[in-house]
């Protein structure tokens, strides 16, 4: 697999997160360069709160963290093929779907989509950018999904 799906046992969403991971490598594994690979990696709220803070100086759980590893950095010896990590929090991505009306399986993928998209260079830090990132998940996305449910993640 493309897409390594973790998480430790008893974190809460487990078994949904698992259910999912199908689709999820569908929907994602063309959006990733050839010989590369990523972790996506499931944590509960307070281990997630706490790398919020750590790493983005952010209060309380974060739906998705998104961690790069280029091919240069100090990790290349360990594993040169990992492309990086995105971090989901069930709860917080529950509250997410439930916010814009769609299935946890629907914004659970579309947060997947949504970190690849930044490890391969898309940001959303203005309108241009953001707007081309928009279109790009969601182009992804509509290849899955009815395009009604898609629409309301861009909401």
């Amino acid at each position: 697999m493309r897409i390594r799906m973790l998480s430790h046992p008893g974190v809460i969403g487990r078994s949904e997160f698992y259910r999912f991971a199908s689709l999820t490598n569908a929907v994602s594994s063309g959006l990733l360069p050839a010989g590369r690979h990523l972790n996506v990696i499931l944590v509960g709220e307070k281990k997630m709160a706490l790398l919020n803070r750590k790493y983005k100086k952010r209060r309380g759980p974060a739906e998705i963290l998104t961690f790069s590893y280029p091919d240069d950095n100090e990790f290349s010896e360990r594993d040169s093929t990992l492309l990086g990590e995105i971090v989901l929090c069930w709860r917080s991505l529950c509250k997410g779907a439930s916010y814009r009306s769609v299935s946890y399986e629907l914004y659970m993928i579309r947060l997947v989509v949504h970190g690849i998209f930044h490890l391969l260079g898309y940001s959303h830090s203005n309108d241009v950018s953001a707007e081309e990132m928009e279109e790009a998940e969601m182009n992804c996305l509509l290849s899955f999904f009815e395009r009604e449910d898609v629409e309301k993640l861009f909401v």
